[in-house]
């Protein structure tokens, strides 16, 4: 494995652990005050296939991801400048702002070289 491999093993690990932390939370927080439902549980499925689609090497896993985070960021932004309600409470400006900068900087990540070069060692690996 060369350093550019090496540095995109280093991404995608950060990036699928800051995603299954946060995919337990929300599911642990929806079973203890809410209510868990199947959608809940597509939504786990489907990204933790994403998620391993893309360190297993498939190009179109990881263009979906960055898509979708990219798409996240743009939506967050869009309602941190618009919506009345955010701009109104000073802890939902912090909030939705990091949202909108951990899902850009997840987007770049995972579209970065060295996340491509991770991905194509893993393909010749096999």
């Amino acid at each position: 494995m060369d350093n550019d491999a090496k540095r995109g093993f280093v991404i995608l690990t950060i990036i699928t652990f800051l995603v299954v932390v946060a995919e337990v939370f929300l599911l642990g927080y929806r079973f203890i005050l809410i209510r868990l439902s199947w959608s809940d549980l597509v939504r786990v499925l489907l990204t933790i296939g994403l998620l391993w689609s893309t360190w297993k090497g498939a190009r179109w896993a990881r263009w979906i991801l960055v898509v979708l985070y990219l798409m996240a960021s743009g939506i967050g932004f869009y309602l941190f400048v618009t919506d009345p309600r955010v701009l109104a409470k000073p802890m939902a400006i912090w909030v939705l702002g990091s949202l909108v900068a951990a899902f850009i900087l997840m987007g770049l990540g995972i579209a970065s070289r060295w996340v491509g070069a991770f991905q194509a060692y893993q393909r010749n690996r096999e």
